[in-house]
């Protein structure tokens, strides 16, 4: 494990709850497409990513926290969202071009 990995699972291992979406994707909401497919990059505990899936997009979302990935996926699966989350390393793995509808990448 990486320094950066075990930086971010201390972090998200201390965080007892979600926060809330990034204000600028929960004030934009009526920009987003209902369908599709939709990527949170760095989603951390994946408040984006679940907001992105209730609105009815198939997401996908990315952290190199092994902690938060496992966290935002029981609570998907819990809530029934089309979300899928998974560890990876951004830099060394960035997403294809043109793979997905919308790209969220804020906090």
């Amino acid at each position: 494990m990486s320094e950066v990995q075990q930086k971010w699972d201390t972090v998200y291992n201390n965080i007892a709850e979600t926060p809330p979406p990034a204000e600028v994707v929960s004030a934009n909401q009526h920009l987003l497409p209902t369908q599709g497919t939709a990527l949170d990059v760095a989603c951390g505990l994946g408040a984006n990513a679940m907001l992105l899936a209730r609105r009815g997009l198939v997401t996908t979302a990315w952290d190199i926290s092994a902690v938060a990935v496992e966290r935002l996926n029981q609570a998907a699966q819990k809530m029934e969202l089309q979300l899928h989350a998974a560890v990876r390393d951004i830099p060394r793995q960035p997403p294809p071009s043109q793979s997905y509808d919308v790209i969220v990448c804020c906090h």
